[in-house]
């Protein structure tokens, strides 16, 4: 046997061995497939940090705000759509922030749109609500020359003051919707002024005008309904129909009388402690009839369960009566119903300027005089001289300077009387006051270059002579 073949057979051999002994060590500086999952038991760690490569191969989407209507029309349309559907949702990208709530002759004030919206299907709205825009409504007239656009603040950028019917949860009253124009030209609610029973009289066919010259008030009263006058104070209104008033159909009776120095309150305690112990009634409903307060009683005895309304403007005294005040009669109680509506929110006084004029004198006479001493100061008034100039006119009370003090106004580094730092250019006395026997409110319209500012002046009567007895000044 030959030497060459032995030698590559063990070659051979020692190459197989060098390879596997190679694997081995490769083998064992890997960790085993075991050891590098966990425990049954436990579970599948997740990763942490975002993929080096996005998931999404499209953009996100935003949620975009609701689209607002383009123009007012269209968007008093789903307005009114949206409210009668309650739907919130879309409500809620209509309306502004802060959103403005109130009654006709009560008060108003701004709130969140979320509480609006609770307020709204709570307290004025049920699920079966219709409404209607009134088109066509003269709303200054029927609101005493109030413009509805100058109820919201002048900064909500209010551009339509819009009636609309079937408000109320018995959808009998009307509501003045607010409506916004903001910068991009779109449009938002910006809120309502409730009147409760109406006063357009779209919900009964149309209204018709009284007015009372001697006596110096003027409301609407629903269409068809019968002005009877006796005398102007004593006037007598009658609903459609040919029976008795009251029962068989609905009636008031206004009476005008002089109230001789007493407040309504005087008047109203009086009247109930006449009708005596054995008929036991409330206080009364106190509101806003026009220029002055009103005292309304329900459910008082008489021929025909009757309401009356009670009010002292100028020292006169205006007593409504309506009836029948009493449900169970069925139709003429909500005659009546409509009736005391629209007499209560259409009441205005109109014969104010005889009264006023002996009024603004007073007033005119005590700034003529203020202001000539301001401008001339008397000898011995040097260091002095607002004091002196505003307690020297013979105009004022005993108790005015103490109360132009309490006022804090010359505390704020304002002059007291004026209101501002300066004269003002001019000065005018508004004719529109609150007056009675021995009392009055008047406001005064003061102009300091193109800044203008109204300050309310109390006065008192005298011995028959009107004198300053208050200025109150409009501070920060």
């Amino acid at each position: 046997m030959s030497a060459q073949p032995f030698s590559r057979s063990l070659a051979l051999v020692l190459l197989l061995v060098g390879l596997l002994f190679a694997s081995t060590l490769i083998a064992g500086c890997s960790p085993s497939p075991a050891a590098n999952q966990p425990a049954k038991t436990q579970p599948e760690p997740q990763p942490t940090s975002p993929p080096a490569t996005p998931l999404l191969t499209q953009p996100p989407v935003e949620t975009a705000p609701p689209k607002l209507p383009p123009s007012l029309e269209e968007f008093k349309f789903a307005l009114l759509q949206a409210i009668m559907d309650q739907d919130t949702a879309e409500l809620s990208g209509y309306m502004t922030s802060p959103f403005f709530t109130g009654g006709w002759r009560a008060d108003a004030s701004d709130t969140s749109p979320e509480d609006a919206l609770v307020y709204l299907y709570t307290d004025y709205l049920g699920a079966d609500n219709r409404l209607e825009w009134v088109e066509g409504v003269d709303l200054p007239a029927l609101m005493g020359g109030l413009d509805p656009l100058s109820m919201p603040r002048p900064e909500a950028g209010v551009v339509e003051a819009a009636l609309v019917t079937g408000w109320g949860l018995d959808g009998r009253d009307e509501a003045i919707l607010f409506i916004s124009r903001l910068p991009d030209g779109s449009y938002k609610w910006h809120g309502w002024i409730v009147i409760k029973g109406g006063f357009s009289g779209a919900r009964f066919g149309g209204i018709q005008p009284y007015t009372n010259e001697a006596n110096g008030y003027s409301f609407f009263i629903p269409k068809g309904y019968e002005i009877v006058e006796t005398d102007p104070s004593n006037v007598m209104i009658l609903a459609p129909g040919q029976g008795h008033p009251g029962e068989g159909r609905a009636a008031a009776f206004v009476y005008v009388k002089p109230a001789n120095g007493q407040a309504v309150e005087q008047i109203v305690e009086q009247f109930i402690a006449d009708i005596g112990p054995g008929f036991e009634l409330g206080p009364g409903t106190a509101l806003g009839l026009d220029k002055a307060l009103a005292i309304v009683l329900g459910g008082l005895p008489g021929q025909d369960s009757n309401r009356q309304l009670f009010s002292v403007y100028n020292d006169l005294l205006y007593n409504i009566h309506f009836v029948p005040d009493n449900p169970k009669v069925g139709d003429p109680y909500w005659q009546m119903e409509d009736l005391y509506a629209m007499i209560v929110n259409t009441f205005h006084f109109t014969k104010t300027e005889a009264a006023a004029e002996p009024v603004a004198k007073a007033v005119n006479n005590f700034y003529t005089s203020y202001d000539s001493c301001m401008k001339n100061p008397p000898a011995g008034s040097e260091g002095k001289v607002g004091e002196y100039c505003q307690n020297n006119t013979g105009l004022t009370t005993a108790a005015f300077a103490g109360n132009l003090e309490a006022g804090g106004a010359a505390k704020a580094g304002v002059d007291p009387v004026f209101c501002g730092q300066d004269i003002p250019e001019t000065m005018s006395v508004n004719t529109d006051m609150q007056i009675t026997a021995d009392k009055a409110i008047a406001s005064v319209l003061e102009k300091f270059g193109t800044t203008q500012i109204n300050i309310q002046v109390d006065l008192v009567k005298e011995n028959g002579v009107w004198k300053i007895d208050n200025i109150i000044c409009p501070l920060p």
